[in-house]
């Protein structure tokens, strides 16, 4: 848009500061995409399922079972991904004479959680040889900014800005609730691709949307404001990560709540007055400069549209 029309619309008035207050909103999701694995996939101790020996002694308590069907290490610890091999003996021979043979998990994991705790480690039992699953989860998500940034720059170009946002928004919305009921952790991976394609441009797009309504002097606050929230995302998800401790109902606690300021900003949000001309909309971009103008408290001339053209033209 015009220097010359944004002063008379007002660079950076009441609407352009509550236009920057709600798109500060949006850039808080990103944060709960990047960094909220850390808590979903949290590791915890853990060691093999031995359960097969209280068939010999029920009585047995945990400490007494693991000394004798788990091995320790070097340090003295005892081994999270090998156990002594189950046996046909009872157990007064297997205390007496211990066991030597060791094997893999074949029975699984148990882990040592508070009740009701729970990550993507200890659901779908991510340790010892799928513990590399949870970084490529991540590695996954990663490339889904990638294809969302290429996919979202020309959708924002062809469809408009605001199209844009809410349409990221809502992809998000779907996908983060979505990964809650991931069955196993393939389809999780999948659900993060696309997760992290549409949350990753959240920021970009509301960004040039806010640029495109504000003065040169205004532009790069507004961008570092909206980009800066980002860290405040990161302080909310650390809260809220406290708080819900089971990582499913906390997928839910964080992304369903985007259907408020999904309606919300679908009747707020402005579309680009800018991109309206360049497309040849000029009577929805006049409105949407009323519209900021009486915010703004201020007087549009009547030749106005024609100084819109004009610009766009130049």
């Amino acid at each position: 848009m015009g220097q010359m029309v944004l002063k008379e619309v007002g660079e950076f008035g009441l609407f352009q500061k509550l236009m920057l207050a709600a798109l500060c909103i949006p850039s808080i999701f990103p944060a709960f995409n990047v960094i909220g694995q850390v808590f979903i996939g949290m590791s915890f101790p853990h060691h093999c399922n031995t359960d097969w020996i209280l068939e010999k002694g029920p009585n047995l308590t945990e400490e007494k079972q693991k000394h004798l069907t788990i091995p320790v290490d070097e340090g003295g610890r005892f081994e999270s991904c090998k156990m002594f091999t189950p046996v046909d003996l009872d157990l007064e021979t297997i205390e007496r004479y211990g066991l030597n043979s060791t094997t893999t998990c074949i029975h699984g994991w148990k882990y040592e959680v508070q009740p009701g705790v729970s990550s993507i480690l200890t659901e779908f039992d991510l340790v010892c040889d799928k513990r590399g699953l949870i970084q490529v989860s991540q590695s996954l998500h990663m490339a889904g900014f990638l294809c969302g940034s290429l996919v979202f720059g020309s959708t924002s170009d062809r469809f408009g800005r605001k199209f844009a946002i809410l349409l990221s928004l809502f992809l998000t919305m779907l996908f983060g609730v979505t990964i809650a009921f991931s069955p196993n952790i393939y389809v999780y991976m999948v659900l993060r691709f696309f997760n992290g394609a549409s949350s990753g441009v959240i920021i970009m797009n509301t960004s040039v949307l806010m640029v495109e309504w504000v003065g040169p002097s205004k532009s790069a606050m507004c961008t570092m404001v909206i980009t800066g929230v980002f860290a405040v995302g990161q302080m909310l998800l650390s809260g809220i990560a406290y708080l819900a401790k089971n990582w499913r109902i906390r997928q839910l606690v964080l992304f369903a709540p985007i259907i408020v300021f999904l309606v919300t900003m679908y009747w707020f949000l402005p579309e680009s007055a800018r991109w309206l001309m360049t497309q040849g909309r000029k009577k929805e971009a006049q409105k949407q400069l009323e519209r900021a103008a009486r915010v703004n408290k201020r007087s549009l001339p009547e030749d106005l549209l024609d100084k819109v053209i004009i610009q766009t033209a130049i």
